[in-house]
């Protein structure tokens, strides 16, 4: 029995805008291995694949919520308010740590506990908790910590905070708008994607988010690092 062999057309990048593929016919360059596509009229071809990838995780650099701003700011919790804000992780990443920086301390009283929310199935809110930090006090400055141990594949997650008492300052962001993978319905400078949901701090994070509310404040930052 005799073997077929499928051969596609290939060429270098240099050469390959100088053919108009037919409806359906592969191209491949051979010095960047990228596979295109005709449409009868495109030349060169219209793009395949592969997708660019994503950076790689930096370790141990922190990582923490997207949003638009880059403006630094400080933000204190609202008692039993958890409060959510949208992380996107763009390539898969293990993480070590979790906490927020404490800017201005409390007491041994003042606390909080920080988590990671998966993304429900509409891809607009949180939904699952599935990284919870425990308490953390807060009556230090400086980065407050817990020890985790999670890899997280690509995809949108949700950090959590949730406080007993509003004395500790925390890092933050000044929230100018939404994230750009979410949108925004509103086109203008709103705070759709930043939410909240009363919350009794001595029952813990919430096992799954739900009521909840948008936020149209700074909100603390929860830091994760990579490992």
């Amino acid at each position: 029995m005799g073997v077929e062999r499928i051969v596609i057309r290939r060429g270098v990048e240099a050469d390959r805008g100088s053919f108009t593929p037919e409806e359906g016919e592969l191209l491949v360059t051979t010095d960047r291995s990228e596979l295109f596509v005709g449409d009868g009229s495109t030349a060169g071809g219209v793009k395949l694949g592969p997708i660019p990838s994503a950076p790689a995780p930096r370790a141990p650099w922190y990582y923490y919520a997207s949003c638009q701003s880059t403006v630094a700011t400080t933000a204190a919790v609202s008692p039993n308010a958890a409060i959510y804000q949208p992380w996107y992780v763009s390539s898969k990443i293990s993480l070590d740590r979790i906490g927020v920086y404490c800017t201005s301390a409390g007491t041994a009283s003042h606390k909080v506990r920080v988590g990671l929310y998966d993304t429900a199935p509409d891809g607009q809110v949180p939904q699952d908790l599935i990284v919870n930090s425990g308490e953390l006090i807060c009556n230090t400055t400086g980065r407050i910590q817990a020890t985790i141990a999670v890899t997280l594949e690509p995809g949108l997650y949700w950090t959590c905070i949730l406080g007993n008492n509003a004395t500790p300052a925390f890092s933050a962001q000044n929230f100018l708008g939404t994230i750009p993978q979410l949108g925004n319905a509103a086109g203008t400078v709103t705070f759709p994607n930043t939410y909240f949901q009363v919350a009794l701090y001595a029952s813990g994070l919430p096992s799954r988010a739900a009521v909840l509310s948008s936020l149209a404040a700074n909100a603390p930052l929860v830091e994760m690092r990579a490992a």
